[in-house]
């Protein structure tokens, strides 16, 4: 393949000169059908540039578009034009009085259209590539005045809203790197290729490739000096970009990465060159290009739509290589691609002869579509939201195949993989990022498989199944009640939310829709949906145009959207009872005195940098707890913290949720931002449950108790190291409790009281370890009940330590006063020496008391009139004068920590002494 580099003599090859003319006769005439079929899809605007291109890269005129002043390089070789260019050219420049003469120097050598240009594949959406081949004698100054020309071309091109491209290369140079939007890894194998198949000669000089026999193309310098040299033709005629030159392999890997990273831009125009891509990789080494056909088709004098037109020629090409690979979906896919791209529709009437029909008309009986799946495609811009998802999904199975067949072939060379791993994984994310369906993320159905699409009147329906399940039903038009049972409905979900953030990404949703909607709860208002929707449209979510280096380190989430309570409102629906709640208490988290919580939804509405769209919603009493893990876990992985911005459109008591909500993150937050090696627990308190944050490892788990009892099991530390207790500022009523966990630190023993009242002391105390122990103690003597308490620890563990003990009162909720301990004044009492062991599997506990012990089974249900009955007959002394003053657990001594051991203190005299 390509161009060798061994000299070849020709000496005594003869070449025939009408053969030649015969050569050049048959290129242009196959320009002309090109040309032809150009002008045909084209409208006056469109042509009216074709035709003026040569002119105005030909002459320098004040008033024409792309004058920057009468030296920039002009005069196209060859070039004369005709009256009916001249009298276009005077509608822009109406003073042009223009007059040919000789051209004192050929600045413009050549210039010709490349792409999709001249097939049934162009249509008036299709832009337009222009190369126009320079002077090898240009001086840098001078090819910047024809850049800055080119570039108001462009401008003018622009203002007749076409896109047109025009690169601005040499014969010894092909990539124009100068031009916005070439290609990053564009080099010159496929791309001179892809103009030798394509091109579309405009004026200027011809192209001396096509005098060169196929067979000759292994010895193609060695067969133009020849053509030159022996004056078979004149060098001023032709123009000479070179043979294909040997396509090394990491070009055909770079296109085909290069069509895969466009892919999501235009589905079926990428489509078909993705396979070309694919099928010059099965062929490696051993490729054959398709610039090869196209020659070896005109030089054999084969004359058809296939020759004609380069579309139709790569599909020829991708057609035979998923044959021969039993690819038959695909090719259906391919097929499908290639119609789309084509810009005639049979049911199209038209005044003019269009060569069109007959090639559609071929294609489809070729194929053996019939009417009504012609018709279909026919009226794509009509495709509801279904009919567009069926694309999809069929094109991703494409589009995946591609990219696993590519990596195959990366894969047979280490070395090779390697040097592409990063790129793969890139494309990989961002094949992942705009097609994964995964839990939450909202899918983007139309990716340029149809124009945009718009809803009018949309419907949405709350139908609720059970007490605790519920959907949302979305429909694309307005339905009545009746239709609405039995309609099927473009998209459910559990969340609202979810479903107006699907319709706004897709198009459905905007400014100007009407919505109508049916709620089965009768909880969602019109005002509450109507500021949802006017949020939710000024989010600015959903930008699929990413830059492909986001993909090159993990999605991060800069801000989040945390929407509460929609289309839910506990206390209105309470009111639609007849009932109202009339209270002071007013935390969202434990309102009135039935203590209710009223955050019954949360959506979590954020797009990550890899442009990832996600609602996640939770739902009922835990929807707190669960969206409280959900952003600590995207936290700790990313190691930064979002942006949350929090709403609540509800008619009763939105602000306070919003408040309290943000409060509540707010602390929660900051509670695991601070880095601590300790292990961190979060306490906060919804409805009558406490619930509590920690982290294990990397994953954050909460756990849920349903008092204070069971509360305090679960904040004694079980390690060896200082546990953090931080909470919710609204967590505890009694303020004994927060007092003591903030005054608590490494290495000391804090034990706080606060009289509640005159028959009630509340306590908190929080070991060296942090663990956190809490009740509350008889008012006779505070002294006393803290001295029985170190007593009990001094004889319960090993090596504690009176020197880390302080103690202290609570006075009026703010200030904490000392309190003296005098070991010496401990009150005389009658002391219970407790060992708690395990027999058989059952636990027991041995009570010791002034010589007399005895056994009671924990699993008894009256033990503790049991053991009343013996202290009473056993001493008979009031049970008041009784105090646990030493504790043995079936557990080693280092496992154990004061708290553990005032814990089971606290519980066994609730169980013994029945308080």
């Amino acid at each position: 393949m390509g161009q060798k580099t061994s000299l070849v003599d020709l000496s005594s090859l003869e070449i025939d000169r009408k053969q030649l003319k015969e050569l050049q006769r048959r290129f242009l005439e196959l320009n002309d059908k090109r040309k032809q079929l150009l002008t045909q899809n084209l409208g006056d605007k469109e042509n009216a540039l074709i035709e003026l291109l040569p002119f105005l890269f030909h002459i320098n005129h004040p008033t024409l578009p792309g004058y920057v002043g009468a030296d920039a390089p002009c005069g196209v070789a060859n070039y004369q034009p005709e009256k009916s260019t001249i009298q276009l050219a005077k509608k822009y420049a109406k003073s042009l009085d223009y007059k040919p003469r000789a051209v004192r120097q050929i600045e413009i050598e050549g210039i010709y259209l490349m792409g999709s240009a001249g097939s049934v594949a162009h249509s008036m959406q299709s832009d337009f590539d222009v190369w126009v081949c320079c002077s090898e004698d240009l001086s840098p100054e001078r090819k910047a005045l024809l850049r800055d020309k080119r570039a108001k071309i462009q401008s003018w091109a622009e203002e007749l809203a076409i896109d047109c491209s025009i690169y601005l290369v040499q014969q010894s140079k092909i990539i124009d790197s100068t031009a916005e939007n070439e290609k990053e890894t564009i080099q010159n194998g496929l791309l001179l290729d892809e103009f030798y198949r394509t091109q579309v000669y405009l004026a200027g000089r011809y192209l001396l490739w096509w005098l060169v026999p196929p067979e000759w193309e292994h010895a193609y310098a060695e067969y133009t000096k020849k053509l030159i040299s022996a004056r078979f033709v004149q060098s001023d005629d032709w123009i000479d970009f070179g043979a294909i030159p040997e396509i090394p392999r990491e070009e055909y890997i770079n296109n085909a990465l290069w069509y895969i990273n466009k892919a999501l831009e235009s589905p079926y125009k990428t489509a078909l060159k993705l396979v070309l891509m694919e099928s010059y990789l099965s062929q490696y080494p051993n490729v054959k290009p398709l610039s090869n056909s196209y020659k070896i088709f005109v030089h054999n004098l084969i004359d058809n739509a296939t020759v004609i037109d380069a579309y139709l020629l790569m599909h020829r090409k991708v057609e035979e290589y998923l044959i021969l690979n039993d690819q038959f979906d695909r090719l259906e896919f391919v097929r499908r691609c290639l119609y789309q791209k084509i810009n005639y529709r049979l049911g199209r009437s038209s005044a003019t002869k269009h060569k069109a029909p007959d090639i559609v008309k071929q294609l489809i009986e070729e194929w053996g579509w019939s009417d009504e799946k012609r018709k279909v495609f026919d009226n794509r811009a009509q495709w509801d939201i279904n009919q567009i998802g069926n694309e999809k999904r069929l094109y991703i199975k494409q589009l995946i195949t591609s990219f696993r067949t590519i990596g195959q072939f990366l894969k047979q060379d280490d070395a090779f993989f390697e040097k592409y791993k990063k790129q793969l994984q890139s494309l990989s994310r961002k094949i992942s990022a705009n097609l994964e369906l995964t839990q939450g993320k909202i899918e983007r159905v139309n990716i340029n498989f149809v124009p945009k699409m718009t809803g009018k009147h949309l419907s949405l329906v709350r139908q609720t199944k059970g007490k605790e399940f519920e959907l949302w039903s979305f429909y694309d038009r307005a339905i009545s009640q009746q239709e609405s049972n039995s309609a099927e409905p473009v998209y459910q979900c559990r969340s609202l939310l979810e479903l107006l953030a699907w319709a706004k990404t897709n198009g459905l949703l905007n400014e100007d829709t009407s919505v109508q909607y049916r709620d089965s709860k009768q909880q969602l208002q019109y005002d509450e949906l109507e500021r949802l929707i006017q949020t939710l449209l000024a989010t600015k979510v959903g930008d699929s145009t990413k830059d492909n280096s986001v993909y090159e380190s993990l999605p991060l989430i800069n801000k989040m959207h945390c929407y509460i309570n929609v289309a839910q409102d506990k206390l209105t629906n309470i009111a639609k009872h007849g009932m109202h709640i009339i209270t002071q208490k007013i935390d969202p988290f434990c309102y009135g005195n039935e203590c209710l919580n009223l955050i019954e939804t949360i959506d979590l509405h954020y797009e990550n940098s890899w442009g990832e769209q996600f609602v996640i919603h939770f739902h009922g009493d835990n929807s707190m707890s669960e969206a409280a893990i959900s952003i600590l876990e995207l936290i700790k992985r990313q190691s930064k913290q979002p942006e949350l911005n929090y709403y609540s459109f509800t008619s009763m008591r939105a602000d306070e949720v919003v408040t309290r909500v943000k409060l509540f993150f707010r602390h929660l937050i900051n509670a695991y931002s601070q880095n601590l090696e300790e292990p961190t627990k979060f306490i906060y308190r919804l409805g009558m449950r406490y619930h509590i944050i920690e982290q294990q490892n990397e994953r954050f788990i909460v756990h849920k108790v349903n008092n204070e009892k069971e509360l305090s099991r679960l904040l004694i530390n079980q390690f060896s190291h200082y546990q953090n207790i931080l909470f919710d500022p609204r967590c505890f009523t009694d303020p004994v409790i927060p007092t003591a966990i903030k005054k608590g630190e490494p290495g000391k023993n804090i034990f706080i009281v606060k009289k509640q009242h005159e028959t009630l002391i509340s306590f908190c105390f929080v070991d060296h370890f942090g663990g956190v122990v809490f009740g509350q103690m008889g008012v006779d003597s505070i002294e006393q009940n803290i001295m029985q308490v170190i007593n009990f620890l001094t004889n319960s563990l090993d090596g504690f330590d009176t020197s880390n003990w302080f103690s202290y009162q609570l006075i009026d909720n703010e200030r904490l006063t000392p309190i003296a301990i005098d070991f010496d004044e401990i009150a005389v009492s009658y002391e219970l020496d407790i060992e708690i062991f395990s027999d058989e599997g059952k636990e027991s506990i041995l009570v010791y008391c002034r010589d007399q012990k005895y056994t009671f089974s924990l699993d008894d249900p009256n033990i503790g009139e049991k053991f009343l009955a013996w202290i009473d007959r056993a001493f008979n002394t009031a049970p008041e004068q009784f105090n646990i003053s030493k504790l043995r657990l079936p557990v080693p001594m280092e496992l154990l920590s004061e708290g553990r051991l005032l814990l089971e203190r606290n519980q066994l005299y609730s169980l013994l002494f029945q308080q």
